[in-house]
């Protein structure tokens, strides 16, 4: 049975055989094994890494043998690899709490990881302005538990306005998963190219929403909006032209919406903040790439607030 590194794993050991001299010996041989079983030292085999070691079933022989039976025996274990070779001290521990001093506070989604099923919930939506290497290319890679974009699709401005057409992956709403005005949005983010990776929230309609979206090759980290079919920045715009992301790493990345007041966070940092009083109803939450094919995600997460 394969076993993941630093897991607790069950195996079942089946047609493990007994023989006894004669019929009437079977009985004794079995309770032989029993109580080997029940009286095995613990300490001992918890220093084997063994948690715990039971009989699941006893059957006769292949081959109809009176006198021999099959044994059937469940091992829990922990298997514990040693490094090869020493490692660092661990610098971070991520938690991510929410500190919550309202008591609205709820989760609403959680794809930790993404998973077929939870892949399943959402809808693909390729912006009529993102006209260029039209349509996207969302999937879900099973092997890596990513959720994968590797369409190129962009249309607007490749320079640091806010005119930014790209493909949007929109978790669906029903009752458990409402649309929704305040929230909290997170997602794993990674790139291996340069171009944009982020998230959308109060996504109304094709129209009518807000981005948050990053790109190394600007570099920019910007909170848009899209409203009437016009792209621009926030009232009080939300843009960093300096910084970007770190291709080939993967990121932490918040969005909070709260009132007209948004702000986004780069593993556990704001990065930036603004206001906007444009579309102060709900809309969808979801998933947002521009120009990129390299583009992955390996979590999502939704809190209404």
């Amino acid at each position: 049975m394969a076993c993941p590194q630093w897991a607790i794993c069950r195996v079942g050991v089946k047609n493990s055989s007994l023989k006894a001299a004669t019929e009437d010996g079977v009985p004794e041989a079995v309770g032989s094994v029993t109580a080997a079983l029940l009286a095995a030292d613990r300490a001992s085999l918890r220093q084997l890494g063994i948690l715990r070691v039971s009989l699941d079933g006893v059957a006769p022989a292949a081959g109809a043998q009176a006198t021999a039976r099959d044994l059937s025996v469940s091992v829990l274990y922990e298997f514990l690899k040693p490094p090869a070779a020493p490692e660092g001290m661990i610098a971070e521990v991520p938690l991510e709490l929410e500190v919550d001093t309202t008591g609205k506070l709820r989760a609403v989604f959680s794809a930790v990881p993404f998973s077929a099923g939870a892949f399943a919930s959402f809808d693909v939506v390729d912006d009529p302005a993102a006209t260029k290497n039209a349509p996207s290319a969302w999937s879900f890679d099973a092997g890596s538990e990513v959720v994968r974009q590797a369409s190129r699709i962009f249309g607007g401005s490749t320079t640091t306005n806010a005119n930014k057409p790209g493909t949007y992956l929109l978790l669906r709403t029903d009752a458990a998963t409402p649309a929704l005005t305040d929230a909290i949005v997170r997602s794993e983010v990674h790139s291996d190219g340069d171009r944009g990776i982020g998230l959308v929230f109060r996504f109304v309609d094709v129209d009518n929403f807000y981005f948050f979206l990053m790109e190394q090759a600007g570099p920019y980290r910007r909170i848009g909006k899209k409203v009437g079919g016009t792209f621009s920045d926030l009232d009080e715009p939300a843009v960093d032209l300096t910084r970007g992301y770190a291709p080939g790493t993967t990121s932490r990345l918040r969005v909070e919406a709260r009132g007209d007041l948004f702000r986004a966070s780069l593993d556990e940092l704001v990065v930036v903040e603004g206001r906007d009083g444009s579309i102060a109803g709900p809309g969808r939450v979801g998933l947002m790439t521009k120009g990129n094919d390299q583009a992955s995600f390996g979590t999502f997460e939704v809190l209404e607030v």
